[in-house]
């Protein structure tokens, strides 16, 4: 082919015609043109007009063909974020058109529903109901199949809108609705919001999705009481699948462990925790669920003291910073457990220090554990704080270290066996799970520690006892923990900057992970 006149085209044989000669967008050409790179095709016209004209078409359609590809990412992702019942109705209907040519069908059967009749048969002979109760019977069953197709408009049109559809009715403003409402005012983490969700679609599964106003104390009881029966473990093979009543149902008539107390007292209250926020936002006048009392059965005395994490001994320790010593000095893996034992740090916190947040205050060496990035969360407010840096630490060269890295990185990194990886904060803002993984496997498998009581945040649970054993000023405990000092100071914890690096240093280089607690007590 000959060159030609216009871009994007080719000369073609003796007639000297145009011929299309566009590259393929990459991102379009195994979705729209079967894995071609080059659109070829003959115009039949030697009129340069015409084949300019047809050159300006195709990248049209290329920009069409583009847009569709963005306009399907977002379909998959808000089709990925459906609640099950949502996603069933999809499903069924195969398509977002065929949900919308449903809807549509449904809500004009409910108007002539409304408008005079049943779409079934009413009455109790072969003409019209002629007694009192006939009459009621008819009327009864009339209003339950407009309540149903109330229900499964609503169920409808919510889908659609999930999946960007334009659909003003109905409206039924339920749980979903209000927790879209207060994720958007950004007033809790997004753990919680995920914590809302996951209760409210459960709840949803039992007893409908309710409009706020209609809800009462009895669908919170009935609702708790099918709860307590939820296995402990939904992610096996046999319950993934299955929705909260047909989970519920299985372990009722397997046996299945349910899940503790404490798991329920969190999600009871979750889901509980809405309605204040219903009143204070204008959906709610009253709190229908203000005199429930979420009952725990009785236990023995010696069976509440139980702990549930205990603090690791020394052999362990000793056995645990072994292990971190072998691992690449730039990882987590190799400082996570000093900065826990020595500092008292939450995982969390460690996994999302930033290279920047290593200072120094004066002479004292110090680590920011900060939620001021927006890669970085933190707990609560008494968890933002600044940390000296144990004695252990800097012996251990770990400002030699920390002064190396960039300041707007993650201050460590994943140790794969495919090498060192960065730290890449999950959907929640979480850093710190493919490292709790790692750690938990290595101290089953590798140092034999079964006890599930044991885990990374046993460091934190040996570090009080440490900080205990040396006598540390409770103000300088509460401090570098992270804890809240009003409930023990009061108003006075509000004066004042707090205790200075210097003398906090001194504190903190008291504590020793490796000492045997019992002699060190009685000394």
């Amino acid at each position: 082919m000959a060159k030609s006149d216009v871009p994007g085209t080719r000369i073609r044989g003796p007639r000297r015609l145009y011929c299309l000669n566009l590259r393929i967008p990459p991102a379009l050409q195994d979705e729209f043109y079967g894995g071609r790179e080059w659109l070829r095709d003959a115009l039949g016209t030697d009129s340069k007009l015409e084949a300019e004209k047809a050159v300006t078409l195709a990248k049209a359609e290329f920009i069409e063909q583009a847009e569709e590809l963005k306009r399907r990412a977002v379909l998959a992702e808000a089709f990925d974020s459906l609640p099950s019942d949502q996603r069933a109705i999809f499903d069924e209907a195969g398509s977002v058109k065929a949900l919308r040519a449903q809807f549509f069908r449904s809500s004009t059967a409910r108007a002539f529903l409304v408008a005079g009749g049943a779409l079934t048969e009413h009455d109790l002979g072969d003409g019209e109901p002629s007694t009192i109760v006939e009459k009621e019977l008819a009327e009864g069953r009339h209003r339950g199949e407009l309540q149903a197709f109330d229900k499964s408009v609503a169920r409808e049109a919510k889908a659609l809108r999930a999946l960007g559809e334009d659909v003003k009715d109905p409206e039924v403003f339920g749980l979903r609705e209000l927790i879209a409402v207060l994720e958007g005012y950004d007033i809790v983490k997004p753990g919680t919001v995920d914590r809302w969700r996951m209760v409210a679609d459960r709840f949803i599964d039992f007893a409908g999705d309710l409009p706020l106003k209609e809800l009462t104390i009895d669908h919170l009881r009935d609702f708790t009481i099918a709860y307590r029966h939820l296995p402990a473990r939904q992610n096996t093979i046999e319950l993934r699948n299955l929705s909260f009543t047909e989970q519920v149902s299985v372990g009722k008539a397997k046996k299945l462990t349910p899940v503790g107390e404490e798991t329920l007292r969190q999600h009871i209250g979750a889901i509980r925790a809405l309605m204040p926020h219903a009143i204070s936002t204008g959906y709610l006048t009253s709190d229908p669920w203000t005199n429930f009392n979420l009952y725990s059965r009785r236990r023995k005395n010696a069976e509440k003291k139980e702990r549930k994490r205990l603090p690791f001994t020394p052999e362990m320790v000793a056995n645990t910073f072994d292990d971190a010593a072998a691992h690449d000095p730039a990882s987590v893996d190799h400082w996570g457990p000093l900065l826990a034992a020595y500092m008292g740090a939450r995982i969390g916190e460690i996994c999302q220090i930033l290279g920047k947040d290593v200072i120094q205050v004066g002479e004292t060496w110090c680590v920011w554990l900060t939620d001021a990035d927006e890669r970085q969360t933190t707990k609560n407010a008494p968890s933002v704080r600044l940390l000296p840096v144990h004695q252990a630490m800097l012996d251990a060269g770990f400002i030699d270290f920390a002064r190396r890295q960039p300041a707007e990185d993650y201050l460590f990194k994943n140790e794969t066996a495919k090498g060192l990886v960065p730290m890449v904060p999950d959907k929640k803002g979480h850093t710190s799970i493919p490292f709790s993984g790692r750690f938990n496997k290595r101290l089953r498998k590798k140092l034999g520690i079964t006890d599930h009581r044991y885990t990374f945040h046993s460091y934190r649970h040996l570090w009080e006892d440490c900080a205990t054993a040396v006598g540390m000023n409770l103000v300088h405990n509460l401090e570098m923990g992270g804890r809240s000092k009003e409930a023990v100071l009061g108003s006075k914890a509000a004066y004042g900057q707090g205790a200075r690096m210097k003398a906090l240093k001194t504190s903190l280089d008291k504590i020793d992970p490796r000492a045997d607690l019992e002699t060190l007590a009685v000394e």
